[in-house]
């Protein structure tokens, strides 16, 4: 086990003092100082940095903010200055939205990761990029950036960045689009929904591959009866098995299974006992808070919602399709 330390010893004279991080390995007994020539210039380690491990503590995340100016002088005019605010056509926020984040975005965290392995230190979220998404298992190659292009009600447009985790390179994979992008556990797959199009896709995140997925479902995987602008969103999905090959997809009534390796059409794995029962049937809850992946061949609870009776029920299942 490893252990961060967050301190100011090294400057502790000064009237700002820097902050310094070390790593404390149980294993060899090991104290040692990350090193910090990964941050961008201008950077620093506040004294509130967020510091976390990721699950397989191959990586720390450093929370980093831009290093404080120093305050000018109070001059005699200073009382007669006049405040101002310009609004802009092409703001993302309007003017009083901006207001009123002032000083959240003020003490704003950004995150740098610190590669245990390596010892490189990458500033990975900046004032373009400010919240990079990474995938919670393993230690992934890539995070995702989404970049609000306007804000306001309903659905908005956003540019989409890969964020290359090894060096803080950023590629662009969605332009000014209406669509929804996450991870799977691993980082392997990015799963997707086109909110103009109403369909749903995944990509394979190393070679950007894209596949469109709703034509080997036989029913909508997504809500076609809501009545707003944008139309309704993907019935939502279950998760992976632990390869990450196979992801288990819901309709409006059943959960299907679909191989991502292949072009096979999904299999419905509750055998179609929703949609002839006009039931909805959904995980029921009961899963364990650190379980990410699904065993086909285990036993898993279902709530039933019967759409005429309002009745609601509970079922055993396995998601191979068996029972």
């Amino acid at each position: 086990s490893m252990v961060a330390i967050l301190t100011d010893k090294d400057d502790y004279e000064s009237k700002k003092p820097v902050h310094s991080l070390y790593v404390y390995s149980a294993k060899s007994g090991e104290t040692k100082r990350i090193a910090e020539e990964g941050l961008n210039e201008g950077w620093w380690i506040p004294s509130g940095s967020s510091i976390r491990w990721n699950k397989a503590s191959t990586r720390l995340m450093i929370g980093l903010q831009r290093k404080p100016s120093d305050e000018e002088p109070k001059t005699e005019f200073d009382d007669e200055k006049v405040s101002f605010d310009v609004w802009t056509w092409n703001d993302v926020e309007l003017m009083p939205q901006q207001l009123l984040r002032v000083n959240s975005e003020k003490n704003r965290q950004y995150d740098a990761i610190y590669e245990v392995k390596s010892g490189k230190v990458v500033q990975i979220e900046n004032e373009m990029h400010k919240s990079v998404t990474i995938p919670s298992e393993g230690t992934p190659q890539y995070g995702m950036s989404v970049v609000g292009l306007a804000s306001g009600a309903g659905a908005t447009p956003d540019d989409i960045y890969l964020v290359n985790l090894s060096d803080g390179s950023t590629k662009l994979i969605s332009k000014n689009d209406y669509i929804a992008m996450a991870f799977s556990p691993s980082g392997k797959w990015i799963t997707g929904f086109d909110l103009m199009a109403k369909k749903s896709f995944v990509m394979e995140t190393k070679s950007g591959k894209k596949t469109w997925l709703d034509d080997r479902f036989p029913y909508p995987i997504y809500d076609d009866e809501r009545d707003t602008p944008f139309g309704g969103s993907p019935y939502g999905s279950l998760g992976f098995t632990k390869d990450e090959n196979t992801v288990f997809v819901y309709d409006k009534y059943d959960l299907w299974s679909l191989n991502l390796t292949s072009d096979d059409d999904a299999e419905c794995v509750t055998n179609g006992y929703g949609r002839r029962r006009s039931t909805r049937l959904r995980e029921a809850g009961f899963r364990k808070s650190d379980e990410v992946y699904f065993d086909p061949k285990q036993e898993i609870i279902l709530s039933g919602f019967q759409e005429r009776t309002k009745r609601a029920s509970i079922f055993k299942d396995r998601l191979s399709g068996d029972d």
